[in-house]
């Protein structure tokens, strides 16, 4: 009989607790939660239009100094056949493709955020480390001039702007 006066008590300090717990937060009001779908949404409409822009004024400037390397179109010269330097070659090509592949427009294939690469390849322009320089002993139209320079530089800074525009907003 004890044991049951036990066990009843006990299961009502449950129900009691229960009940204070299920209406004690009424008052409370539940957390905002951030709408994840509008924040994906927002980021791939930013996407969409910087890689509008990419496509109708940088892709050619790229296409035609950057993608032997950083691309799965590559134009092999004709010494790619020779020993030695075959194998030199593709692994050139097979770590500019790790690093940046521009293959499939913005947001490029790489082993970053579309913000570092757009990072990156400001870098690489200002300091003028790319092509590396013994692509250039063999490609001499392979540098950027002034004026591609300062296209790719707009087009970057513009992407970083409503990249940091939608980072900001979330």
């Amino acid at each position: 009989m004890k044991i049951k006066y036990l066990l009843g008590m006990r299961l009502l300090f449950l129900m009691v607790l229960f009940f204070v717990f299920s209406y004690a937060h009424k008052g409370l009001k539940p957390p905002i939660l951030k709408d994840k779908t509008s924040e994906t949404t927002s980021r791939t409409l930013a996407y969409q239009a910087i890689n509008q822009q990419y496509v109708q004024n940088i892709k050619q400037i790229f296409q035609k100094v950057c993608f032997d390397c950083h691309s799965n179109k590559t134009n092999y010269p004709w010494y790619h056949k020779l020993p030695g330097l075959k194998q030199f070659i593709e692994r050139d090509i097979r770590e500019g493709k790790k690093h940046l592949n521009l293959s499939n427009d913005f947001p490029f294939k790489s082993h970053a955020t579309p913000q570092e690469d757009l990072d990156a390849i400001e870098k690489v322009i200002l300091d003028n480390s790319m092509p590396p320089w013994r692509y250039k002993i063999l490609h001499w139209n392979s540098k950027l001039t002034e004026a591609e320079k300062k296209e790719i530089l707009k087009w970057i800074h513009s992407s970083l702007s409503a990249i940091l525009k939608i980072c900001a907003a979330m």
